[in-house]
């Protein structure tokens, strides 16, 4: 990179500030483009959308849904003392009818405890009450007996959602959005507690998607305001001038514009984890911008606006560029991750990062000129107050570096047994606030239906349905139901087809098995086209896990429950929501040390050939890895666990925290080409830089705090975890890094001829 004092009245700076009327304009209509698409992204929150497209897991998963209509299904539970009287019956067959009436919901398909055991008393045909009970137990009727669920079954919104090829013409589609479902569902669960004082519960994959979009939707508007306030906040206290209060913030929304225009066009659906797109790409603006600023604010003071500006630019271009090349870096090394929404998310943030350049080379020059004036400008007290802090721990640092570094050496020891005690969290519960209503139900069912993880394995039958295959299919479920994880039960309910044709009794009429199953999916909905699949000759048992387990303790499970299914049907697999979502947890570990790895490993290479010392990629590094291993050796010490947002911490805070420390190198460098000595130089760094390192970190702190307010408990866990992560950082950066510099620099003579950032 070139001395800033060696360039041309007509340099690229210089090209910059006479263009920027131009460059504005352009910038201007590129926004307004952008703002109709930006608005109209979506959010997609199903469980494929956690993978690609093409995944082994998701393909197995799209096949049981074609094969068995899929589970469009919701659970309205409550619990009613008074359940098995008269007037409790009564109570829950009017509940199911108005239910069954809601449009959306496949009226016939709609199951009830009430119903069920008035289907059961046929003329001729008399199912035992206790039998068929024991039927329903831990699907219609819960472990306290007076606990009981309605199954609603939705309609599908496409023929291809869940029908088989032969079936498409015959499927009745839902007539009104899945939302509008939901919505009215819930009028009548109100108008019931309302009525009899009963507390209501729903819950079901359909519904779970759809809170969860809602969630995204308010995270990204809700956390998008609360961080350009809070961020704003920060600026005008410490520049206290407006211009420089608001110009970072609408550089950061501007590119924030473009990119969310770039993602729809692209056809991308925001997840989960990406509700948190809008803020973190705020606060990277944001902090992208102080560093400029501050050096504005600097040279304000001994020259005009224009001066200034050219000076600034030429000086803190550079390291600019290369600091929102590290952030990049930092994000998209997330998509070396296996987990496919942290692998969208990171090239979103990575684009959104790169796009802050354009933004600012267009809106920087013209904001800063813009009625600008030659008055002094006087940094305010908070400024003059951080540089003697600042002075002051230079100083410490110098004054005992056997201390520090055996101290830094013991924690560090410390935090890497730590970090290999680093557990998962893997209940699905946990994902939501605990006063959210996707929480208080999941609980709710966990705790009376025996656990709300519902999964499958599924196998080959014959061309024809026979009794001896069933009793085949009797014995695998007797098997699974007797499997012991850990001195426990590893199922808590076995659904299939066998148990249900065998309450049938023998008659004249069911002496044939075509009869009896036909007769069985008449006493209960669909239940035999749930479980068995005469087209494509398929069959499942539907099983039920707690949810509040260990990933070893489900994947224990899950190897289990398949290997005893297999040795009657060689064939089988094991796919469902519990599954897919046990497996993907697993990742977790593996890709945040990957993703870290390949961003060291990325913004070492960078910082290297920008300074064109590798050293200096080395000395970035170092402080900003100690505060990321202290941080995730903390966690494994406390026995807290990460989550899927917490996977995302190692590599993005370790490219932010590194953009600031390219400042401070970069200043330290230009105090080196001046001919000054490493004592003179690094307190010039730390006096001039430091301030930019401490007001940025600052700036991140806070914005990732803001997440804080997250509906998602991944998110919220995401932002204190991150802004640790930077606090620690920004204590590395200017404690670590001069004494670093010293060992790198001490003894070095200042470079001839001179050759700065």
């Amino acid at each position: 990179m070139t001395n800033p004092q060696q360039s041309t009245p007509r340099d690229w700076a210089t090209r910059l500030i006479d263009g920027r009327v131009g460059l504005f304009a352009l910038a201007a209509v590129i926004t307004v483009m952008s703002g109709g698409p930006a608005t109209r992204l979506k959010s997609d929150q199903s469980v494929e959308a956690l993978f690609a497209k093409n995944d082994p897991r998701v393909l197995a998963l799209r096949r049981s849904k074609a094969l068995f209509g899929g589970d469009e299904l919701a659970f309205f539970c409550y619990t009613d003392p008074n359940l098995n009287t008269p007037e409790g019956m009564t109570r829950l067959r009017d509940l199911s009818q108005s239910l069954g009436e809601v449009p959306g919901i496949l009226t016939a398909s709609v199951q009830d405890l009430a119903t069920s055991l008035d289907q059961a008393r046929l003329p001729f045909i008399n199912i035992p009450p206790d039998k068929f009970r024991e039927l329903t137990h831990r699907v219609l009727i819960g472990d306290d007996g007076i606990t009981t669920a309605i199954v609603l079954r939705f309609a599908p919104l496409d023929p291809d959602d869940v029908a088989t090829s032969n079936k498409r013409a015959q499927v009745e589609l839902s007539p009104v959005p899945r939302v509008q479902t939901v919505r009215q569902i819930r009028e009548v669960a109100a108008a019931f507690s309302g009525q009899t004082g009963l507390l209501t519960h729903m819950v079901g994959e359909p519904v779970q998607e759809l809170d969860a979009a809602h969630y995204v939707d308010a995270d990204d508007a809700g956390l998008a305001f609360y961080s350009v306030w809070l961020l704003q906040l920060i600026l005008m206290i410490f520049f206290r001038v407006t211009r420089w209060t608001l110009m970072p913030v609408v550089i950061a929304i501007m590119a924030l514009f473009w990119t969310r225009a770039i993602l729809m066009y692209c056809g991308v659906l925001l997840g989960m984890v990406s509700s948190m797109l809008t803020p973190i790409l705020i606060m990277i603006g944001v902090a992208s911008i102080v560093p400029i600023a501050i050096g504005l604010r600097q040279r304000r003071l001994v020259a005009d606006p224009r001066t200034s500006l050219a000076a600034s630019i030429r000086e803190l271009g550079p390291p600019f560029f290369c600091a929102a090349i590290v952030s990049a870096i930092g994000c998209a090394a997330l998509m070396t991750s296996e987990i496919y929404p942290l692998a969208e998310f990171g090239w979103m943030i990575a684009i959104g990062t790169l796009l802050l350049v354009p933004a600012v080379a267009s809106l920087l020059p013209l904001g800063t000129l813009c009625g600008a004036c030659t008055v002094e400008v006087r940094l305010p007290r908070a400024a003059s107050a951080m540089e003697t802090a600042l002075q002051r721990m230079v100083r410490g640092v110098e004054g005992a570096p056997v201390a520090i570094t055996v101290f830094t050496l013991g924690l560090a020891g410390l935090a890497l047994v730590g970090c290999s005690r680093v557990q998962i969290e893997t209940d699905f519960i946990k994902n939501f606030r605990p006063s959210s209503p996707i929480a208080i139900g999941l609980d709710f069912v966990e705790r009376h239906f025996g656990g709300s993880a519902t999964w499958e394995v599924n196998f080959p039958t014959p061309e024809e349905m026979t009794e001896e295959f069933l009793v085949k299919v009797e014995k695998l479920a007797v098997e699974l139901r007797q499997l012991q994880v850990r001195g426990r039960p590893g199922l808590t309910k076995v659904i299939c087809l066998a148990d249900g044709e065998a309450i049938v009794p023998r008659t004249f009429f069911t002496s044939e098995l075509s009869r009896r199953l036909w007769l069985l999916d008449k006493l209960q909905a669909e239940y035999v086209s749930t479980l068995y699949n005469a087209d494509e000759k398929r069959m499942r048992l539907i099983l039920r896990s707690l949810e509040r387990q260990s990933s070893q303790e489900k994947l224990e499970i899950i190897r289990r429950a398949l290997e005893t299914t297999r040795q009657h049907f060689p064939d089988a697999e094991a796919t469902g929501i519990f599954v897919v979502l046990t497996l993907l947890i697993e990742d977790l570990l593996r890709d945040q040390w990957i993703s870290l790895a390949a961003a060291a490993g990325a913004i070492f290479l960078v910082v290297g050939i920008a300074f064109r010392k590798f050293s200096f990629g080395l000395i970035c590094l170092v402080p900003s890895l100690f505060s990321l291993i202290l941080v995730l050796g903390t966690m494994g010490w406390l026995e807290l666990r990460i989550n899927i947002a917490s996977a995302m911490v190692a590599s993005m805070s370790l490219g932010l925290m590194i953009s600031s420390s390219i400042y401070y190198l970069s200043e330290y460098q230009r105090a080196r080409s001046r001919g000054q000595n490493f004592e003179d130089a690094l307190h010039e760094a730390q006096q001039h830089a430091g301030r930019t390192v401490a007001l940025t970190h600052l700036v991140l702190i806070a914005g990732f705090l803001v997440l804080t307010a997250s509906h998602f408990i991944p998110v919220i866990y995401f932002g204190i975890m991150a802004s640790i992560t930077v606090f620690g950082g920004l204590v590395g950066n200017l404690c670590m890094l001069p004494m670093l510099l010293r060992w790198a620099e001490g003894r070095n003579p200042p470079p001839v001829p001179p050759s700065a950032v």
